[in-house]
């Protein structure tokens, strides 16, 4: 007998049956047609096992910060998430080490298998014309100096939020020094990509959000002064399609 949505159960011999079968009835209603409203606008989120279990609905709501989470329960469930179209950044639905980024106006089923790490997004769709439009590449070894690591021509229109939440970019080999990596939109500096002397998982240091059209271009270029460890770079750009 399954007991992934801890229903109430009938006792044998208990009095009053149909009091426990009301209830598990409503139960189990909930679970499969409710929502919440779970509001990060503060701080990141949890849910607790009850809302996760009792709701089939997550609307995410107030992520005009960067870094909001909401975590859910490691229980067995089939749930959608919404990130609510007024929202300014991203979000990430997160169980143990793996999560899953949501643009604003994006939805998403998402089952968790009951384990640490069990999250899986079973499909996602976008709503209010916004959806994801990530860009990506990678550097084998070191990269040289100056060297253009990506170069992308946009063919339509994409938003890059600020700080390019939502965007990973981590090395295989750490960074010996501080190492910053110049980003340009149509040769214009917006920012840096910058790794900390020892570090693996870079940062993103003075961008600011960008709205782009069909036509511009994004450029990542290597530092001058080579790093002397710093390689085997993946760069991942988050956007949403408007």
């Amino acid at each position: 007998m399954s007991t992934n949505l801890d229903l109430n159960q009938v006792l044998e011999n208990q009095a009053n049956k149909e009091v426990t079968i009301n209830t598990a009835t409503g139960q189990l209603d909930a679970a499969m047609t409710e929502f919440l409203s779970v509001d990060v606008s503060a701080s990141s989120q949890s849910l607790t096992n009850t809302q996760y279990r009792r709701n089939a609905l997550f609307k995410v709501t107030g992520a005009a910060t960067s870094g909001r989470t909401v975590t859910v329960p490691a229980l067995k469930r089939l749930s959608a998430f919404q990130a609510d179209p007024a929202n300014s950044d991203p979000i990430s639905i997160v169980r143990g080490a793996t999560s899953y980024v949501l643009s604003p106006g994006s939805t998403a089923l998402i089952y968790t298998d009951g384990t640490a790490d069990g999250l899986i997004a079973v499909s996602s769709l976008s709503s209010g014309g916004v959806k994801p439009y990530d860009v990506g590449t990678f550097v084998s070894g070191l990269p040289a100096s100056d060297e253009k690591l990506l170069r992308f021509n946009y063919p339509r229109s994409v938003d890059l939020p600020a700080s390019f939440a939502g965007s990973i970019v981590t090395a295989q080999t750490a960074a010996t020094a501080q190492t910053d990596f110049t980003v340009t939109v149509n040769g214009i500096g917006i920012g840096t990509i910058r790794f900390a002397a020892s570090g693996t998982v870079a940062t993103f240091v003075g961008i600011g959000a960008q709205n782009l059209v069909s036509g511009d271009v994004l450029m990542i270029q290597a530092p001058t002064v080579q790093d002397a460890t710093l390689a085997d770079i993946a760069f991942t750009i988050a956007g949403a399609q408007v």
